[in-house]
């Protein structure tokens, strides 16, 4: 099954999350992500930035290639840094990184202090004030094609 699209933001912000199981030995590796990152979005802005040892939350808005395009070489550039300074090798990062689109300055400073306070929505990672969820299709086609699922062997699903 494919991913489903990235939301896009209108006002080009975003809370971005990247987890992992280790992404910090050191300071020195905190400060080495705060330089790249404002390297990689010199053309857009980093409103706020969150580094835990598992996870790291950034509020911004996306550079002029847009945010998967400022995001890739950031990621890459870091985790290359990072296998290289501790002798590591493989993944840094755990799946894709993860991104909530931000259209107001409300949303904007409510995401700030979430990830100040390091109270971020977890469960649906859709911590926008209107509490909507995106879900994929009416719950008809939902129920649709889950009858369609149970329908197949085991062995295909």
């Amino acid at each position: 099954m494919a991913r489903q699209a990235r939301e896009l933001s209108k006002s080009g912000m975003y809370r971005v999350t990247l987890r992992g199981e280790e992404l910090f030995k050191d300071d020195a590796d905190k400060e080495t992500f705060r330089k790249m990152a404002e390297k990689y979005f010199e053309t857009g802005e980093i409103y706020g930035i969150n580094l835990e040892k598992t996870e790291i939350d950034l509020v911004v808005k996306e550079g002029k290639d847009g945010i998967s395009m400022t995001m890739k070489p950031l990621t890459t550039s870091y985790a290359r840094y990072f296998n290289k300074t501790h002798g590591a090798d493989g993944k840094l990062f755990r799946g894709r990184f993860l991104s909530v689109p931000i259209e107001t300055e409300d949303e904007k400073r409510e995401q700030l202090e979430l990830i100040k306070s390091g109270t971020v929505k977890r469960a649906n990672h859709t911590a926008r004030k209107s509490g909507t969820q995106k879900t994929s299709g009416t719950q008809k086609e939902r129920e649709e094609k889950k009858n369609k699922s149970s329908a197949l062997p085991s062995w295909l699903l």
